[in-house]
């Protein structure tokens, strides 16, 4: 469970146009000794002499990250990744094994995506991308839209195929759109 959490809390660096973060603090609202992270840490280990003491974390990806002061989720983490690309701006797919962002994770950026080699059961995405997830392999069955709308869009939803776009080519034309549809600005 902690490491659901812990993971959850990670999905707050997931926004437009930042490169994400994530900064522990030994004191309580974001005060104290602190380290950073910009990099997937798959064996914390050679930070349990900090890790026991955190008090809160900051992610930053959002334009006014906030303070979250923590409990247990941090302290007893074992490895550390983003959600989706490292410039969260990209527009991507991230497709996850279980709900919660847990489990196996694979990103796609383009294309399609196929025979995970697991039932998706969360999706995430990122940027300005669209995509289309089918309830069956080859991209049949029931479809869905998410839309990362220029930010980041997630949902727990059960998949076995996606393609990046919404569109009633697709099969996707009537169906429900999580997420808010991108928008653009012009100067």
């Amino acid at each position: 469970m902690d490491k659901t959490v812990f993971t959850a809390i990670l999905l707050v660096a997931g926004c437009t146009g930042f490169i994400q973060e994530l900064t522990l603090y030994q004191g309580l609202n974001c005060a104290g000794p602190a380290v950073t992270f910009q990099t997937k840490e798959a064996n914390l280990t050679n930070w349990d002499f900090f890790l026991p003491s955190v008090q809160s974390w900051k992610a930053h990806g959002w334009p006014t990250p906030s303070c979250v002061n923590t409990t247990s989720a941090v302290r007893s983490s074992k490895s550390l990744r983003f959600s989706g690309p490292l410039e969260s701006a990209t527009p991507a797919l991230a497709v996850y094994e279980f709900g919660g962002a847990a489990g196996r994770e694979e990103i796609f950026t383009t294309g399609a995506a196929n025979n995970f080699g697991y039932i998706a059961n969360y999706a995430m995405a990122f940027g300005t991308s669209t995509w289309t997830l089918y309830s069956n392999d080859n991209f049949t069955g029931t479809p869905i839209c998410i839309s990362g709308g220029g930010e980041m869009a997630e949902r727990a939803v059960v998949f076995r195929s996606a393609i990046i776009g919404c569109h009633a080519q697709y099969g996707s034309g009537y169906v429900p759109v999580i997420g808010k549809e991108p928008e653009f600005h012009f100067d």
